[in-house]
């Protein structure tokens, strides 16, 4: 259960396209945001919509 909730996790974030990962990576070039913080943040955010998405998923 937890490897299918982590695909869908990546899953929702790879949707995302291309366009999202080249401006992440601009803008931490340029030293506007830490990558790292963001993809964390990414993380958090892609569990939340999931929850919202699918209520009865138990997520970690």
């Amino acid at each position: 259960m937890n490897e299918l909730i982590k695909d869908l996790i990546t899953d929702d974030i790879l949707n995302h396209g291309t366009y999202a990962a080249a401006l992440v990576e601009y803008l931490s070039l340029k030293g506007f945001i830490d990558k790292d913080d963001f993809y964390h943040y990414l993380d958090d955010y892609a569990k939340e919509r999931l929850k919202r998405k699918y209520p009865d998923l138990p997520l970690p």
